[in-house]
C-alpha cells in the first residue's frame, strides 16, 4: 500500500492506523512517502500512490476526494515570554517581522492562504526565509529568524520546539486536510485504510 502524506499531518496517527492495519491485513507492505499536495495528485492519477493524505483543492477529476478536517491558521513565533495583551500587539509584532514560509512553487495554495490572512490583518507579509517542508520553517522558527502562519494542527506534532502558538481568533481561513484516491482502485487494504483513517480526527 503506498501512502503519501504533506510533512504537516499528524504523523502519530498515520502511524496508529498502520499498526491497526497490521491485524488485519498482516501481510500487507506499506511504502510512505512525503510529498507536497501537487506530486501527490500526479502520483494517484498515475498509480504510483494508491492513497494520499493532503490539503484541498485537489484539481483532478479522476480522484475521489474525502474530508478529514478543517485546520484553522495560527501565528508561530519564537518562544517568548512576551505576552500580547491586544490583538494589534501581535499584528504589529508579525508586520514587522520577517517570515518563513513555504516555496511559492512548492505549495502556491498555502501562499496564497498567507496572504489572505496577513491581508485581512492590514498588511503583506516579507517572506525571507523559504522552505519545503514544515519542521524546517518551524526549526528556523525556533532559531529566531522570523514568524510564520501555519496550521494549528502542528501545535499537537511539533509541542517539543520551543516556539509559542498564537491562535487567529475571529480569522475565517482555514484549510482542509483531505484522503484522495481513486474509486477504481480494489485494493482491499485501501478500502480499509480509507474507512478507518478518518475515525479521530
Amino acid at each position: 500500500l503506498k501512502i503519501g502524506y504533506i510533512s504537516s499531518v499528524y504523523q502519530s496517527h498515520l502511524a496508529d492506523v498502520l499498526i491497526a492495519m497490521r491485524d488485519v491485513f498482516p501481510y500487507v507492505k506499506t511504502n510512505l512517502f512525503e510529498m507536497p499536495t501537487s506530486a501527490q495528485g500526479r502520483s494517484l492519477e498515475h498509480g504510483s500512490l494508491d492513497v494520499g493524505i493532503l490539503r484541498a483543492p485537489v484539481h483532478s477529476n479522476q480522484l475521489k476526494v474525502k474530508t478529514l478536517f478543517f485546520d484553522p491558521f495560527t501565528v508561530v513565533i519564537p518562544l517568548t515570554e512576551k505576552e500580547f495583551k491586544h490583538r494589534e500587539q501581535l499584528i504589529l509584532y508579525i508586520r514587522n517581522s520577517p517570515f518563513i514560509f513555504f516555496n511559492k512553487d512548492f505549495a502556491p495554495h498555502y501562499n496564497e492562504k498567507l496572504i489572505e490572512i496577513c491581508g485581512r490583518l492590514g498588511f503583506r507579509p516579507d517572506i525571507v526565509h523559504e522552505a519545503n517542508n514544515v519542521h524546517s520553517i518551524l526549526q528556523l522558527v525556533e532559531a529566531g529568524l522570523g514568524v510564520s502562519i501555519l496550521p494549528s494542527s502542528l501545535r499537537q506534532q511539533y509541542s517539543y520546539l520551543k516556539v509559542s502558538f498564537i491562535g487567529l481568533e475571529g480569522i475565517p481561513v482555514n484549510t482542509e486536510v483531505v484522503l484522495a484516491y481513486k474509486e477504481t482502485n480494489q485494493n482491499a487494504a485501501l478500502q480499509w485504510f480509507v474507512e478507518h483513517y478518518g475515525k479521530g480526527k
